[in-house]
Formats: structure tokens, C-alpha cells, sequence
């Protein structure tokens, strides 16, 4: 799984939480030092992985509570589509049936980078070499 991290807390203000990894989880950490999830109504970067254990981990709690995310993602320096031109960016979105990204509504272009978070916040998580043929 690519090194993206997912922003959340926990929606009703109750206690924190304290969440163990489950016996030998191989997944993405945020931290790979963290020997628990530790979550609360602050706002903190999350893995992919970790978004699971903690939303399954709530369902088996004895009172109401959500895991909110906020929408925003942090992206590691090494995210291989940061590499992608507009081009390979263009056809990712064509291949998923995403709204192009491209233009600025009222005019102008935005950075790859711009693109790459808005393709990334649609719920892509290909490195675009596998799916894209010639995206090196």
C-alpha cells in the first residue's frame, strides 16, 4: 500500500481510545513505531490500515461513537505520482471515469501536485504504473 495518511478523530466527544494492533498486523503505520492507535477528537494522520482497525474497533464498542475523517491526506515525498505528468495524470482520471482535474473553474491550470491530491482524495490508490501502460 502506498505511504498516504488519512486525517481523522473520533466524532463524539466520550473517552479516548487505546486500539492494539491485532496479532501480527503487517499493514501500514503512521508512525512504524507506534505500538498502539491511539485515538481521540483531536484531529490525527491515520493509515489506510489503521482507518480499518479503528472503524472496526468502534463498531464493538458499547456506546455510540464514529471515526470522521476530514477529507485531507497527507502524501509521503515518495508517492510515485507525484512523478506523473498532466498526461498520465489525464488518463488516470479518464480511466476511472473521474472529472478531469486539469483546469481551475474561472480559468488556469493547476500543479500536478494540486492533481495528485484531488485524484488521491477520489479514493485512487494505484501507483499508475500497473493501470497506466508507459507511466514510468
Amino acid at each position: 500500500m502506498l505511504p498516504l495518511l488519512k486525517q481523522g478523530h473520533l466524532a463524539l466527544p466520550r473517552e479516548p481510545l487505546q486500539i492494539n494492533y491485532p496479532v501480527g498486523f503487517s499493514g501500514q503505520k503512521s508512525d512504524p513505531d507506534r505500538e498502539q492507535i491511539f485515538v481521540s477528537t483531536g484531529i490525527t494522520f491515520y493509515s489506510a490500515d489503521e482507518v480499518e482497525i479503528i472503524q472496526n474497533f468502534i463498531k464493538k464498542l458499547p456506546y455510540p461513537q464514529r471515526f470522521a475523517l476530514t477529507g485531507c491526506l497527507l502524501l509521503a515525498d515518495n508517492d510515485p505520482l507525484l512523478k506523473a505528468t498532466h498526461e498520465v495524470l489525464d488518463r488516470i482520471e479518464a480511466q476511472l471515469s473521474f472529472p478531469t482535474s486539469r483546469e481551475v473553474v474561472g480559468g488556469g491550470l493547476r500543479s500536478t501536485y494540486e492533481r495528485v491530491l484531488i485524484i488521491r482524495e477520489e479514493g485512487y490508490y494505484g501507483n499508475g504504473s500497473t493501470e497506466i501502460a508507459g507511466f514510468n
